[in-house]
């Protein structure tokens, strides 16, 4: 039952930051320039689906080479209780520092669908702090530090910008 509560705080979560992006794309429709909305979309899909495939590689491959229920088990709970909620933190920041580059570019002219994002993206980040709060007292000791470290290390992977290649934006 404690899971669920999990699994419902981060299908809530993961509905509220597609909701935020979809509110704000629409509000900025005719603002922008697409190419600011594509990059608004895809760079933080870009930029952490790859830390989601290792994870993937790394966790269930070996179960499913073995056919080790256990292990599998093992693997989905790992991944629903750090991959999933460490992701959706990462893309929240990653999708909130685009806008903060958005409103320094266009200024006034989106700050209604700046506000609609970021009211958004932080109930996606309440629900998501819930979900893991309501599990903290089941889980082992190290459990919230790896949390800790993985949402770490998604959010600088999403913050990090790829190496120029000579054109500018």
């Amino acid at each position: 039952m404690i899971f669920g509560v999990l699994v419902y705080a981060i299908a809530s979560a993961a509905a509220t930051y597609v909701a935020g992006l979809s509110s704000s794309i629409l509000l900025m429709k005719d603002k922008v320039d697409p190419e600011h909305l594509r990059r608004l979309v895809f760079v933080p899909l870009a930029r952490l689906l790859p830390y989601i495939l290792v994870s993937m590689v790394l966790f269930w491959i070996p179960s499913l080479m073995f056919h080790d229920e256990p292990l599998l088990l093992v693997s989905n709970l790992l991944f629903l209780l750090i991959f999933a909620p460490s992701f959706l933190v990462g893309a929240s920041v990653v999708s909130l520092s685009i806008m903060f580059d958005l409103v320094g570019r266009y200024g006034h002219e989106i700050r209604s669908s700046f506000i609609s994002f970021s009211l958004l993206a932080l109930a996606s980040l309440l629900l998501i702090s819930w979900g893991i709060v309501s599990v903290l007292e089941v889980m082992p000791p190290g459990f919230l530090t790896f949390l800790l470290t993985c949402t770490a290390i998604y959010i600088v992977g999403g913050l990090a910008s790829a190496p120029s290649s000579g054109r500018t934006a």
